[in-house]
């Protein structure tokens, strides 16, 4: 039940951490980079797509974390009932494992901390990446936002133009002797 429960968490938690940075990397756009309302919320899904799938990771890794640290402690108190051979054969099967762990006078309990050494090694390496693809979605994304023209500007160069003009537009009579080029 508890793994059902790690699961829903890391699953809920990892979709609302992306519902909340989705909704500030779009008000940002919005308001910042008046960026276009469809080009907000295309570039908004993506984010939030990659992004939730990232945090989910991120978080299942974290849960996974805590269950390492409990299977090391248990293997801990187990190795002082274990005898070195059958460990030896266990290690060795393990692809891997016996580049990190050595049975020679180190014993045991140095066995355990190397296992717990090497998973929080992997497990935090992992859980960066996951940092570094967030933050690199996140940054295309807002830099995205920023090249992509925007309605607001160029309908604001209209009206002042048509403003500049007398509101009528561009006239076309003679009678003007004035141009202006913006």
């Amino acid at each position: 039940m508890d793994t059902i429960w790690a699961f829903l968490s890391s699953l809920l938690t990892g979709v609302g951490a992306a519902l909340a940075l989705t909704a500030g990397v779009a008000l940002l756009l919005h308001y910042v980079a008046r960026a276009a309302w469809i080009a907000n919320a295309l570039l908004s899904f993506i984010l939030f797509v990659l992004a939730s799938f990232q945090f989910v990771l991120l978080f299942g890794a974290e849960a996974v974390r805590g269950y390492a640290e409990l299977v090391i402690d248990s293997a801990a108190i187990a190795g002082g009932m274990a005898d070195a051979e059958s460990v030896q054969a266990l290690v060795s099967e393990v692809p891997g494992m016996a580049d990190y762990v050595e049975m020679g006078k180190q014993g045991l309990e140095d066995t355990s901390v190397t296992i717990q050494q090497l998973v929080d090694d992997v497990l935090s390496g992992y859980i960066w990446r996951r940092r570094l693809w967030i933050a690199a979605f996140t940054s295309a994304v807002v830099i995205a936002g920023f090249f992509i023209p925007s309605r607001r500007r160029s309908s604001h160069k209209a009206s002042l133009s048509a403003d500049m003009y007398g509101g009528g537009g561009y006239s076309s009579s003679s009678s003007s002797s004035s141009s202006l080029n913006f």
